[in-house]
């Protein structure tokens, strides 16, 4: 399977030619924005930034075109995933399947094969 990897521009894909959908999540600490806030606060609210986590939520659709099966993984907003879970089985007619939890390496190699 090859992963299409954009960065801007226009790319589509046609309800038909999706064969599966799947949500995935990341967690990561927050250890930039914890470094940042303790050198600009002394009372230690870095510290506590440090200890909570960030996580980001992921669609990948498989698909089938011309080349063969390929998968498209977008990186989806904590406040807009639920909807398009959503509206991706309304208009597709296929389950989301929620994988849960998994990490940003893998994430990264599905953006490279």
């Amino acid at each position: 399977m090859k992963c299409v990897y954009r960065t801007g521009g226009l790319f589509t894909v046609r309800y038909d030619q999706i064969e599966g959908i799947s949500y995935e999540y990341t967690n990561k600490h927050r250890v930039k924005e914890a470094v940042v806030l303790g050198l600009v606060s002394p009372w230690g609210a870095g510290a506590i930034i440090g200890m909570t986590k960030s996580r980001n939520h992921w669609l990948e659709i498989d698909f089938r075109d011309q080349e063969g099966s390929r998968a498209l993984v977008l990186k989806m907003d904590k406040s807009d995933y639920r909807t398009i879970c959503n509206a991706a089985k309304t208009h597709t007619g296929k389950e989301v399947a929620e994988i849960g939890k998994t990490d940003l390496k893998t994430i990264q190699g599905k953006a490279k094969k």
